[in-house]
């Protein structure tokens, strides 16, 4: 393999190769050949010079460790080191710095020739000796020790020694045995040297897996495992050791421990207010704030039901509205009122009055005068087409002899002239049959009481107007209810042995 120059003339100053074992492993030497050219090994070994070799878990330098480093002499163009470690990875990494001096035998110009890698070491992890036959000490961190001599490379928390065969003293745990424990354990024990818990609990009135926390809020005692009997003022805990609220209860509860509820009929700072007694069925309302627990009897509303419905409303959750045909605002429990002219009933007048009523209430009775026996209308008595002979009014309850009368005198001045209209031509042509005359006089009495007929048929008119008019007023306007539902990387070159 063979890369680009690096150095002083060239845009790169460093290179590198990486070689991934595929898993980690105990690592015991690395041997490199160099490119060789005849008449030119010291230029060779020149260019080589002042690398560095990593083993590292990842592929970068940085989180691995240095094995091994090139000063002088210049290394050999077939190089062999030691060099213990565990990891996945191995990292030959050589620079030429600008402003850096190097030694005078070091190339400025390089290129990074390598024919063959081989890197020896065990296979199987936890092992270690010439044949890696040997297990690594049971503490060591990770089972990783070193590949000649079986010494842990870091040892487990809670464990020192170059074997890690060593407990952390009294009152430290964890890593190396550098934390301290918090000195919180119950009966004043050491805490576990792996883990800094309070394996035997807590002394009272503390909690936590160290015992470095104090009780929750509602808890007490030893390693807090009780809970306060009540409700404590502003939720302030209870005393973590005796459970009492030192400090007065919650609204709605009394006793030393505010264990007890306020009793019936009460709520509120140590019990003092009452309930509204509007609450359903008489039940009782919410021992803290007064509200009823099953909802306000009918008429009220509000949280403590103190409050009569409002706005046309009544009822179990003032949820019903007053009937449109109410005058005024209706009862505000059982939705009671006096209804508009041709309604009636309880509670809410949705019943028109019965035929031949009408008014308010429907305490009115129809005048029995309409035209071919019609009911009268029910919101103001009217007739819908006229009254019948001889009656008049709006109700029809005026008997008018007037009119009848006046309209048969009309009839009988207009048969008289015609009838002498027909003597007239009788004379001058026949001057016979008076007769005539005589008859027709007589049949005058049949057309009086047609020509009365007729003027009751204009007063129909009239009055069916009127009554259309009238009810284009009673209609109501509905509206209909609108509702609004509403990664920079490192390049990897993996070498197999040439």
């Amino acid at each position: 393999m063979r890369s680009d120059y690096i150095g002083p003339l060239y845009p790169h100053k460093t290179t590198w190769w990486t070689v991934d074992l595929g898993g980690n492993h105990s690592i015991y030497s690395i041997s490199i050949d160099f490119k060789d050219y005849k008449d030119y090994e010291k230029r060779q070994r020149g260019r080589f010079a002042g690398f560095s070799l990593f083993i590292s878990n990842t592929p970068y330098k940085e989180d691995g460790h240095l094995c091994y480093k090139n000063t002088l002499p210049l290394p050999p163009l077939e190089f062999n080191t030691t060099c213990i470690g565990y990891g996945r990875y191995v990292i030959y990494y050589n620079e030429r710095l600008d402003g850096v001096t190097y030694p005078k035998d070091y190339q400025s110009l390089v290129f990074t020739e390598l024919c063959e890698v081989k890197i020896e070491g065990c296979l199987k992890s936890g092992v270690y000796g010439r044949n890696c036959s040997l297990s690594c000490p049971i503490n060591c961190q990770e089972q990783r020790c070193n590949i000649v001599n079986g010494t842990c490379l870091g040892c487990v928390p809670g464990y020192i020694g170059q074997m890690c065969e060593t407990e952390c003293p009294f009152g430290w745990y964890g890593d190396l045995c550098k934390r301290q424990c918090t000195g919180h354990c119950n009966g004043n024990i050491s805490c576990n040297h792996v883990t800094g818990y309070c394996d035997g609990g807590c002394a009272a009135g503390l909690m936590g897996k160290q015992c470095d926390q104090q009780c929750n809020m509602g808890t007490y005692g030893s390693g807090c495992l009780q809970n306060c009997n009540g409700h404590c003022l502003n939720n302030i805990s209870c005393n973590r050791e005796t459970g009492m609220c030192n400090s007065g209860c919650d609204e709605g509860y009394t006793g030393n421990f505010c264990e007890k509820e306020c009793p019936p009929g009460r709520f509120g700072k140590d019990c003092l207010q009452e309930c509204s007694g509007k609450c359903w069925n008489n039940s009782g309302c919410n021992h803290v704030d007064g509200e009823c627990k099953e909802g306000c009897a009918a008429g009220y509303e509000g949280k403590l039901c103190n409050d009569v419905c409002s706005n046309g409303s009544f009822g179990i959750h003032c949820n019903k509205t007053c009937s449109r045909q109410c005058i005024g605002v209706c009862n505000h429990v059982d939705g009671k009122c006096d209804c508009f002219p041709g309604f009636q009933g309880a509670p809410n007048c949705t019943k028109e009055c019965f035929d031949g009523f009408f008014g308010i209430n429907c305490q009115h009775k129809c005048s029995g005068h309409c035209l071919n026996g019609e009911i009268c209308r029910k919101f103001d008595g009217g007739c819908p087409h006229g009254c019948r002979d001889q009656y008049r009014g709006l109700l029809c309850d005026y008997q008018d002899e007037t009119s009848w009368k006046i309209g048969c005198s009309v009839s009988v001045a207009l048969n008289m002239i015609f009838i002498s209209s027909i003597v007239v031509y009788i004379i001058i042509e026949r001057k016979t049959e008076i007769f005539t005359f005589k008859k027709n006089i007589h049949d005058s009495g049949k057309n009086c009481e047609e020509a009365n007929v007729g003027s009751t048929n204009m007063n129909t008119i009239t009055d069916k107007q009127f009554y259309e008019e009238l009810n284009a007023l009673e209609k109501s306007s509905e509206y209909q209810e609108l509702q609004v539902e509403s990664k920079a990387a490192y390049e990897n070159l993996a070498f197999e042995n040439a």
